[in-house]
């Protein structure tokens, strides 16, 4: 499934905070996009699942115009979102939310507890009782069991400690490998990114410098200075 917008752009309550954006994420790929606060990165994301309208441009799935879609019309293409700040439930164990989404493909309760061991061992804890990490992994899980064939993690390893992101990281490049295509945003080169096939940088609701992963990860400089140059951002995601 390759994802992509031409022009897109959308907003809150009136006011523009996708400035006309073009990205492309191919099957099979991980398409890293950061950039600070307010750049704009949740809410493109938001727009790609349809939780925020369009004002203008498209937003294609293997070519299909699905810009005025729902929501659910989007899922059932196979895109799914794990948002940032994880949006667990509180009240429901770990068992109970891998049955929020009734399983019909490779993807199933057994083998995303199997991605994720502590998972497995917190299955009776409640959402509440789960430590950031912990939350994250579940909602990573809870996404997969949607079997996506687009994969949308807004900042996923935010908050979390070098070894969890670092886990987060090649639980990416595994679905990655699995055929799906993946778009991350975070708001620097750090461990998200570190399997990027392709990196861009997202800076007043525009898409700015982009470079293939292999040359970022052996010169960062080029999105390290496009990044600095825009370190003064207004937080309006």
């Amino acid at each position: 499934m390759r994802l992509e917008t031409t022009g897109l752009r959308a907003g809150y309550h009136g006011g523009t905070v996708l400035h006309g954006v073009d990205i492309t994420v191919a099957s099979g790929e991980v398409h890293a996009l950061v950039g600070h606060n307010g750049a704009g990165k949740t809410t493109l994301v938001h727009a790609l699942a349809g939780l925020v309208p369009a004002t203008g441009g498209r937003v294609l799935l293997d070519g299909d115009d699905v810009t005025r879609h729902p929501t659910h019309r989007r899922a059932r293409r196979g895109l799914a979102l794990v948002p940032q700040g994880r949006r667990v439930f509180a009240s429901l164990t770990v068992a109970e939310h891998l049955t929020l989404v009734k399983a019909s493909g490779p993807w199933t309760p057994a083998r995303v507890l199997d991605l994720f061991p502590q998972l497995a061992q917190r299955r009776g804890h409640r959402g509440a009782h789960l430590s950031g990490g912990e939350q994250q992994m579940l909602a990573f899980a809870r996404a997969l069991l949607a079997q996506p064939a687009v994969l949308l993690l807004d900042e996923p390893t935010e908050g979390l400690v070098p070894a969890l992101a670092k886990q987060i990281a090649e639980t990416v490049a595994s679905v990655r490998d699995e055929g799906t295509a993946v778009l991350v945003t975070a708001p620097s080169l750090d461990s998200a990114t570190s399997t990027a096939d392709r990196v861009t940088v997202l800076t007043g609701g525009k898409t700015g410098v982009s470079a293939d992963g292999d040359t970022v990860r052996a010169d960062p400089g080029v999105i390290v200075a496009a990044l600095a140059l825009h370190g003064e951002a207004t937080p309006t995601e």
